[in-house]
């Protein structure tokens, strides 16, 4: 199933598992090269993808930015 997510999902979780306070969407787009629609839409396969494998989750606060929680077992598995 790894094969659904793009690359730059990939890249996406691993800025979201190196950052420990939530991240804005512009500057994960910035980090990307990217349109902040652009990680949108890979948020929305990245949340799609977490709930079907039990992951955690991607939580998305406005003005405040998004963030993963998972517990140290889901975090090595996605390392």
């Amino acid at each position: 199933m790894e094969n659904f997510l793009s690359k730059r999902c990939w890249e996406i979780v691993k800025i979201l598992l190196n950052t420990e306070n939530p991240i804005t969407i512009n500057s994960v787009a910035e980090k990307l090269d990217v349109s902040n629609r652009t990680i949108r839409n890979d948020l929305k396969k990245l949340e799609s993808y977490f709930k079907e494998n039990d992951f955690g989750e991607i939580i998305k606060k406005p003005r405040i930015g998004i963030w993963l929680e998972v517990n140290e077992e889901q975090k090595n598995l996605l390392k």
